[in-house]
């Protein structure tokens, strides 16, 4: 069955993938467009994809989501859109909308994340990108140049086979998308053809387990996989020690430092951008 972006999975009648089973929640799962792919986010619960419950997958042909034991799904075909929207302020480069949500800050500043003091914000929805000045009314957001406050913007259109080669705008620098191929404990980080770096062993098995799960994991979860049995004293300095190898041999300066990501809470991902690529041969 087709589902678009934002169409929600669940029990209930309304729901765009209804599925008639009581472990499943009314509104157990909403699939998000993000960039060059869509996310499936969980609204109740968790995912799991292999053996590694996650709250967030990114989407891939041929992929099996599980929403409940024995209740999975199949991603049989992604159908993306045409093109996708940029958005740029006076003097810097268009800035992919791949979040879904931005704030418009009042230095001028667009950033991914909801900011509640923000000059404006703009947002996504199943039919499109939305945007509201402070204290105004919601409108569509369409190709264009338009003043929200003191800030001019130009919202372009980018073509998708453009968006799949653009680089990545992080902390006013550039990043090439990158190719990562996995094959159980050694990961090959490539770029434009070009082999950055291998990585194996504890490290490479974190990268594999997180480019597995394609979304955001907890650690032990995964530090179970590699180190199973260990008491969680011995697991952590065990995690440590591979996670600052690994953070070590991604510290190259062709790759975005938030290329693997925590968020502070126990949670660890594989932040793929627009164009990054996994090609598991495990």
């Amino acid at each position: 069955m087709d589902v678009p972006p934002g169409g929600i999975l669940g029990r209930m009648p309304s729901a765009t993938l209804r599925l008639d089973d009581p472990r499943v929640s009314e509104a157990h799962a909403l699939l998000s467009l993000r960039g060059r792919g869509f996310r499936l986010l969980a609204l109740r619960g968790l995912l799991q994809v292999g053996k590694a419950p996650t709250t967030e997958v990114a989407l891939a042909v041929g992929q099996v989501v599980r929403l409940a034991p024995d209740l999975a799904l199949t991603v049989q075909a992604i159908a993306l859109p045409e093109s996708l929207l940029a958005v740029a302020l006076p003097g810097q480069a268009p800035q992919e909308l791949s979040s879904p949500v931005y704030s418009l800050l009042h230095d001028g500043a667009l950033v991914g994340r909801y900011e509640p003091d923000a000059s404006a914000h703009l947002w996504s929805t199943s039919e499109g990108w939305m945007v509201r000045a402070a204290a105004g009314e919601p409108s569509p957001l369409q190709v264009g140049t338009f003043t929200l406050g003191p800030h001019t913007l130009t919202v372009s259109g980018i073509p998708l086979a453009a968006a799949a080669v653009n680089p990545t705008l992080f902390s006013g620098r550039f990043f090439a998308p990158v190719r990562i191929i996995t094959n159980f404990d050694i990961a090959r980080i490539e770029i434009e053809g070009r082999e950055l770096c291998s990585i194996s062993g504890h490290a490479g098995r974190i990268l594999c387990e997180l480019a597995a799960v394609r979304g955001p994991v907890n650690w032990e979860i995964v530090a179970g996989e590699i180190w199973d049995g260990d008491d969680r004293h011995t697991l952590r300095q065990s995690w440590d020690r591979a996670l600052g190898t690994l953070r070590g041999k991604l510290r190259l300066p062709e790759l975005r430092p938030d290329l693997v990501r925590a968020d502070g809470h126990g949670h660890i991902e594989l932040f793929l951008q627009t164009g990054d690529e996994i090609e598991d041969r495990g």
